[in-house]
């Protein structure tokens, strides 16, 4: 708990490198100077944590182990994928109010979720709202929800999301394609996480709104861009050097992409549930444009204004590596021996990704072929697996050729029986006793003469 008047302790989960928002929240900080983080780990993890972040091990099966974790913390940053089950921030956000944690940022990074009209629509975000009650009813710990709208050059590379499909050149407006979400970038993010956390718990000096008690149990607005899809396509024209002749344009009623993204969810479509979040922010009541209705906190923090170039060219070759448009998930393993290290692990990430949206889609009821994709996945999953270690097996048995050892799990199994025998030579050695037996009472051979 803090015992002065800012927050120098903090806790955080979620911190893998590449698409989770945790590793820029994490460089954030550090850049501050301000913070000592604690990043809680699985006890099997073998994620490598950037230098500075101290690591605490835990086990979600044995809640002692996140109490003791979070003991001692002022705040906790929560930063979970999408198909950690709903009931392991709960666990964190009971732990953290047992260890005294003064103030959570739950698992929010989102569109509005404090939007009634839009949570009812978009089911995936129906447990953030429950997250923020069970934290309020608790009464242990006080949360500030960091509402962050969709990570801009993730969303403009499905054409599922924002309708741009650059392989083939199309562009499908919603409506008009006029209406304005405010989304962002996952490194402005971290900056406005470190921003916040920087914050005097009460107010200092003149400045009697930067506070963090001014927040206390509320959704504050973070952005990056406030733009229209007319907005994003223009930016891609100037990425792309491209001219408006080059790309197709149609329209398409937002209601009605919505309600076609529903029943592709009910089918086990993995294309459903994206256009039913991207769409549902574009409908003419303005739920995404977070910055014009509610205002945000980036003058406040100081953030700083971004290039939005920048950031679609990040997508467009994001969208080079992905296939957003069809499911992944039957997999052959003989169309992954050729590739690399990385593109296995990225393939594995957009697998895990999609199994947990499919989990997702199965809770709030969706069609029973959803269980076959799930099986599935699962299977592609483990192929891709399989690959990976064996590549990484070959790769060791390489470093291991010439030397005098292996490791044991290199070398052959064969039985127990077989790989408890002696060696050929082993076999051969004997005693010194031995030796001067056999030398001295040679075995004496016999003839035997027949007469006739």
């Amino acid at each position: 708990m803090a015992v002065q008047n800012r927050i120098t302790k903090v806790a955080i989960v979620g911190t893998k490198a590449g698409g989770n928002s945790g590793s820029f929240m994490v460089e954030a900080l550090l850049k501050t100077g301000k913070h000592i983080i604690t990043a809680l780990t699985r006890v099997d993890s073998q994620s490598k944590l950037p230098e500075g972040v101290i690591s605490k091990k835990v086990d979600y099966n044995q809640p002692e182990t996140l109490v003791e974790a979070l003991r001692g913390q002022d705040a906790l940053i929560i930063t979970l994928s999408g198909h950690t089950p709903k009931e392991t921030e709960m666990q964190l956000i009971n732990a953290a109010g047992e260890a005294g944690v003064s103030w959570i940022l739950p698992n929010e990074w989102s569109p509005d979720t404090a939007n009634e009209a839009l949570v009812k629509d978009v089911v995936l975000f129906q447990p953030k709202v429950a997250t923020r009650k069970a934290i309020e009813n608790l009464g242990k710990s006080s949360y500030i929800g960091v509402s962050t709208g969709f990570w801009y050059d993730w969303m403009v590379a499905m054409p599922v999301g924002f309708g741009i499909d650059y392989e083939r050149r199309t562009v499908t407006f919603f409506d008009e394609g006029e209406a304005k979400i405010t989304t962002s970038t996952r490194q402005q993010v971290g900056r406005a996480v470190a921003g916040l956390l920087s914050l005097p718990i009460k107010p200092e000096g003149s400045n009697q709104e930067a506070a963090l008690e001014n927040f206390k149990n509320k959704v504050v607005y973070v952005k990056s861009f406030t733009v229209s899809q007319k907005d994003m396509l223009a930016s891609v024209r100037r990425v792309t050097e491209t001219k408006d002749d080059d790309w197709s344009i149609t329209t398409q009623p937002s209601e009605e992409r919505y309600s076609n993204g529903l029943q592709e969810m009910k089918e086990g479509k993995r294309t459903g549930f994206a256009k039913v979040m991207a769409t549902r922010v574009f409908y003419p009541d303005g739920c995404g444009d977070v910055e014009h209705n509610k205002g945000t906190l980036n003058k406040l923090l100081g953030l700083p204004e971004e290039d939005i170039d920048e950031f679609t060219k990040a997508g467009i070759e994001r969208s080079k590596s992905s296939d957003w448009g069809q499911s992944t998930a039957k997999v052959r393993t003989g169309q992954l021996w050729g590739k690399s290290k990385d593109d296995l692990k990225k393939q594995l990430d957009d697998l895990k990704t999609e199994l947990g949206q499919l989990r997702t889609q199965k809770i709030a009821g969706g069609a029973s072929s959803k269980l076959t994709k799930i099986h599935d996945l699962r299977k592609s999953i483990a192929r891709v697996l399989t690959v990976i270690n064996s590549n990484q097996r070959q790769q060791l048995r390489i470093f291991y050729a010439k030397k005098k050892y292996l490791p044991l799990d290199l070398r052959p199994k064969k039985t127990r029986a077989i790989r408890r025998r002696l060696t050929q030579h082993e076999a051969n050695l004997v005693t010194e006793k031995q030796k001067k037996r056999q030398m001295h009472f040679p075995q004496r051979k016999y003839a035997v003469k027949a007469e006739v």
